[in-house]
């Protein structure tokens, strides 16, 4: 509907993603067209999530969108082809699009708290992300460069701390409370990353082989409530919410590194097979369960491996 719009708009080179992730073969396809690309996901925080997974994939593909951002009032395209002066609103919105990378940085410093230490080093972790994706050194240090301007940080401090976060590989622990559950932070949101927005759905096209997976997940975030799965979706906690989309953007990296579906397949079986495990071994030994939900997940099991 939103591609529909944008024709009504006098705009008709959009593409849809029609409800899945913008992947690899995606950008592939666009690149023999042309490498001028913009992003116009939803005016929402799922949409800037969208954004920054595409700009991931967009940076490993040699492609550097630009990004569309509308009015704080609309929703999406068809918001603005629905208003007698959407044309206008368009044009202009078109014309301030900026550089992918600046713009997540920008909105991120305003959506998260930019002076509480934590939430800066996540938004850089989440930046250093997107940097270590581009396969060009001289670009990476030149948006090093520009986080540091942005942040108004000295370069060699940035740099400094870009290169410990290719050290650690990305990892950030966030210290558990005791409202927090006791299972590993780390582990679970990275196994509860690949189910969230319908994460998994990119990297796994065939519905008959990623079905009963996804069946049998939401088997357990119905049956328990406690499990990573479940909290990890349910959760307010902005620190959860940024930190399963640092995950998204590690994995999809690992994901999209030459491997054949099948083979993906293994390595999220692999990522997940822990936490399902003790997830069914809590549901067998309670007894409110019925026979009948513990069948259920047992051939769902069965049909996932």
């Amino acid at each position: 509907m939103d591609v529909i719009a944008l024709y009504r708009l006098d705009m008709p080179t959009g593409v849809a993603t029609c409800g899945t992730a913008l992947t690899t073969e995606h950008l592939k396809l666009i690149k023999r067209y042309t490498e001028n690309v913009y992003l116009l996901f939803d005016n929402d925080n799922a949409g800037q999530e969208a954004t920054i997974r595409a700009l991931n994939t967009a940076y490993q593909n040699n492609i550097f969108p630009k990004v569309i951002r509308l009015p704080q009032e609309m929703k999406d395209a068809d918001d603005v082809a629905n208003r007698s002066d959407g044309k206008e609103i368009l044009n202009q919105c078109f014309k301030d699009a900026q550089d992918g990378f600046v713009t997540t940085f920008n909105e991120l410093k305003t959506r998260k708290d930019f002076s509480s230490p934590i939430d800066k080093h996540k938004i850089f972790n989440m930046m250093f992300g997107l940097i270590q994706s581009m396969n060009n050194v001289s670009l990476q240090q030149h948006y090093v460069q520009t986080m540091a301007d942005i942040a108004n940080t000295p370069y060699e401090v940035m740099y400094q701390q870009y290169k410990k976060f290719g050290k650690d590989e990305g990892r950030y622990t966030i210290p558990k409370s005791k409202a927090e559950p006791t299972y590993q932070i780390d582990r679970s949101i990275l196994s509860a990353a690949l189910f969230c927005d319908n994460f998994i759905d990119q990297f796994i096209e065939d519905q008959e082989l990623r079905a009963p997976l996804r069946q049998l997940v939401e088997k357990l975030i119905i049956l328990l409530p406690e499990s990573p799965f479940a909290r990890a979706r349910t959760s307010e906690d902005e620190s959860i919410k940024t930190t399963i989309a640092e995950m998204q953007l590690r994995r999809e990296k690992e994901l999209n590194d030459g491997h054949d579906e099948k083979k993906r397949f293994q390595i999220i079986k692999q990522t997940i097979n822990n936490i399902i495990h003790d997830d069914i071994k809590i549901i067998f030994k309670n007894k409110t369960v019925s026979d009948e939900d513990k069948k259920e997940i047992l051939k769902l099991k069965q049909l996932s491996e």
